[in-house]
């Protein structure tokens, strides 16, 4: 006798979204993928892709030297959580 496996409906916890919306709640861009969608390259394409941002709400996992970089080229304001252990070593202050 053939065993039933679970049917899956739906997401799939291995499945990733990444989404840009605007500060009126609109959706400007989304990236769909499975577990090798990595989300940090997923935003950062998506920064580059969309012209005339002026700043980017992102959460801890962007709190990494390249996404403060890639704002700093496109001057993009960057509102990125820190993590609490972050060190200050390294940051470059405005005068």
């Amino acid at each position: 006798m053939r065993e039933k496996g679970e049917v899956r409906r739906g997401w799939d916890q291995s499945d990733k979204v990444v989404i840009m919306g605007d500060i009126n709640g609109n959706i400007v861009d989304i990236r769909i993928g499975d577990e090798e969608l990595d989300g940090k390259e997923a935003s950062k394409e998506i920064i580059k892709e969309n012209n005339g941002i002026d700043k980017v709400i992102l959460d801890g996992l962007h709190d990494c030297e390249d996404t403060f970089d890639l704002c700093k080229e496109l001057r993009i304001t960057p509102a990125i959580k820190i993590r609490k252990n972050a060190s200050n070593k390294g940051f470059e202050g405005e005068s």
